[in-house]
């Protein structure tokens, strides 16, 4: 194996690692939506807390592992043709690391209050309690920006290798994440229904484009995965710079 295709297979490698990361993050939005549902019909609250930092902490593990395979898939071979975005993907998974520490500090911190509590204990825990709306949009615009980084550099890669086909599936992945972030957008703006029927049928437009956009996306990272694995002849010469 030569040195180019050693350092695709690295890259590919990267991108399953993202993919895998993709799909714990959908089973943990699967268990917390189970977790609810059960809490509700047994109407016992107390363990609900508990729950959710476990599954906080599953989910830090996962960004990390984003975060490793958005940075190994930028270790491109000349002319790496999107390392730069990949990069620019990788700095802002990051910063959404950061928020996710923080978060998961606040749910311990708010966790820790309780009745005997000092006032400035429960003080301290109310106002963390108050910033967790505003740093929860804060860390979806980071995760939109740093998907639609991620997608780009997908596509450039696959136009390199000249797979037609990823590229697109990589373009429509780009729309269906702007969409997707239009519609989170308009939740976040209080454009809430209040008629019972209105308000299931914007749950199931959001889900709806959720999920669309989580299969397209998932779709274009494993596509160009297997293509960088088992296409390797298809790769054009490097050029001389």
């Amino acid at each position: 194996m030569g040195e180019r295709e050693s350092e695709w297979r690295d890259a590919s490698a990267g991108l399953q690692m993202i993919a895998t990361a993709m799909i714990i993050q959908m089973m943990l939005v699967g268990f917390m939506l189970l977790a609810i549902l059960f809490m509700i019909a047994s109407r016992k609250a107390d363990g609900m807390q508990t729950v959710a930092m476990l599954l906080a902490v599953v989910g830090l593990i996962a960004q990390i592992m984003m975060v490793i395979g958005v940075f190994r898939f930028s270790h491109q071979p000349a002319p790496a043709p999107s390392t730069g975005l990949a990069q620019a993907a990788g700095g802002l998974g990051i910063a959404g690391l950061a928020i996710s520490l923080y978060v998961l500090f606040t749910m311990v911190q708010m966790g820790s209050v309780g009745p005997n509590s000092d006032y400035e204990a429960m003080e301290s825990a109310m106002k963390a309690a108050e910033r967790l709306p505003k740093i929860e949009v804060l860390a979806a615009a980071i995760g939109f920006v740093a998907m639609l980084l991620m997608l780009a550099a997908a596509g450039l890669v696959a136009s390199h290798i000249r797979r037609t086909d990823i590229d697109r599936k990589a373009k429509t992945a780009i729309a269906m994440v702007l969409l997707a972030a239009a519609v989170f957008a308009f939740v976040k703006l209080g454009v809430t229904p209040t008629e019972p029927s209105s308000l299931v049928a914007m749950l199931a437009m959001t889900t709806i484009v959720q999920v669309v956009a989580f299969v397209n996306i998932l779709g274009t990272v494993r596509s160009l995965a297997e293509a960088l694995v088992h296409a390797p002849a298809e790769l054009p010469p490097a050029r001389m710079l």
